[in-house]
């Protein structure tokens, strides 16, 4: 079983990976084709194709890249979300054994710890 750490580690080795290639194709003016990657440009936000202006942005990011070589660096979201996915799968709604085949809510829930009375005797006695 691949444990929680390992899982973290790979998503930050993913997420450090540089790559490039020519642009082959602009869909929009924030998200484009290299091979058969396809990129978003982090913290851009164009209007999207169908929209008034998206024709004119998309036809603005091909004067800028197309044909051109581009290097890119992995944010990481493609593998972040499946990751976050299953952690919170393992953490919220799988049963574990070492918790009596509970979920982890479920264990808490019935983990209520009465403590004894400060001064560790019952009243009256």
């Amino acid at each position: 079983m691949i444990g929680a750490r390992a899982i973290t580690g790979l998503a930050l080795a993913l997420a450090a990976v540089t790559f490039g290639g020519t642009v082959t194709n602009i869909h929009d003016g924030d998200t484009y084709r290299f091979r058969q990657v396809r990129v978003r440009i982090a913290g851009m936000d164009a209007p999207e194709l169908e929209t008034r202006f998206g024709p004119g942005s998309r036809d603005h990011l091909a004067q800028l890249i197309a044909g051109q070589r581009v290097t890119c660096q992995d944010s990481g979201e493609r593998s972040r979300r499946p990751i976050e996915a299953w952690r919170r799968d393992h953490n919220d709604s799988r049963p574990h054994s070492a918790l009596g085949n509970l979920t982890p809510p479920e264990y808490l829930a019935g983990a209520r710890i009465s403590l004894p009375p400060i001064g560790g005797s019952e009243a009256g006695s």
